[in-house]
């Protein structure tokens, strides 16, 4: 997608000046605009956000949600979206193959909403013991404890925090 820029209104690395923004924006100046920003974030569309607010066209919300950086909310709470697609696996008439593939989708997204791949979290892994010395290796097989400079002592090798869900194995 391509959003028009209007000068001044883009800084020179490419960002939002919210200052020029915050002057031009129909959602800035809206009275709904709190309620506006908490339907983007909980994933109601933006054509239905248009019509309910009374917007100009979609790519208002779509200027302004990037303005805003409304986007990395949005992708942390895609969890919560998938966790309502599963719990209302009951109420309606999904196809087995519809749940499964919510229910793994919501398995390889983290807390921050960023998608990780298993493959991706092995060859992760392979750099990181391909860098550690033979004491934080020694560290990590009998503890779990990933070093300092990997994420910190409080961070488990599978990428969650300690006492967060994630489990060293044994083996």
């Amino acid at each position: 997608m391509r959003t028009k820029l209007v000068a001044g209104v883009v800084t020179a690395d490419g960002r939002a000046n919210l200052v020029q923004h915050r002057k031009r924006c129909t959602v800035c100046h809206h009275r709904q605009r709190e309620e506006i920003e908490w339907d983007f974030l909980n994933w109601v569309s933006a054509e239905t956000i248009r019509k309910k607010y009374r917007l100009r066209d979609r790519s208002t919300i779509y200027r302004h949600a990037h303005a805003r950086r409304l986007f990395e909310g949005r992708r942390r709470g895609l969890r919560i979206v998938l966790e309502r697609i599963l719990e209302r696996g009951e109420n309606v008439r999904p196809t087995a193959s519809a749940i499964i593939s919510a229910a793994r989708a919501l398995a390889k997204i983290n807390t921050l909403g960023e998608w990780f791949e298993k493959e991706d979290h092995r060859v992760y892994l392979q750099r990181m013991f391909d860098q550690m010395t033979k004491d934080e290796l020694e560290l990590y097989a009998r503890e779990g404890k990933v070093p300092e400079r990997f994420g910190g002592p409080a961070q488990r090798a599978g990428g969650e925090p300690e006492g967060g869900g994630g489990q060293a194995t044994d083996g």
